[in-house]
């Protein structure tokens, strides 16, 4: 779908409004999916190409979280986000494994 978003939207003229964006891709033959993902974008002006990918929606997948249990996410915003947790707890089994084999008796 992006790339065929980039091609319909291909000679548009930044910065442009969502609304402007949505006009061009439907009178350039972008496909029906591409429209819809390019209605969903927030109401905003767009400086250029990359700012519309960044604001498209992204798919919501599932994915396994380290510590057992799923973990809403899949874009990147929701892969950054969830990094932060995902260290805390990584650190958090580093520190009680060394300190059950280097001091025992804080077990």
């Amino acid at each position: 779908m992006t790339r065929s978003l980039v091609q319909a939207l291909e000679g548009i003229s930044f910065p442009c409004d969502r609304e402007r964006l949505v006009e061009y891709a439907r009178t350039h033959d972008a496909g029906a999916k591409a429209v819809a993902a390019l209605e969903e974008v927030p109401e905003r002006e767009y400086r250029d190409m990359t700012d519309v990918l960044v604001a498209l929606p992204s798919k919501k997948a599932a994915r396994r979280h380290p510590g057992g249990g799923e973990v809403e996410g899949g874009g990147k915003e929701d892969s950054l986000a969830a990094w932060p947790d995902l260290m805390a707890e990584w650190w958090g089994a580093c520190i009680r494994l060394w300190q059950g084999y280097w001091m025992p008796w804080l077990r």
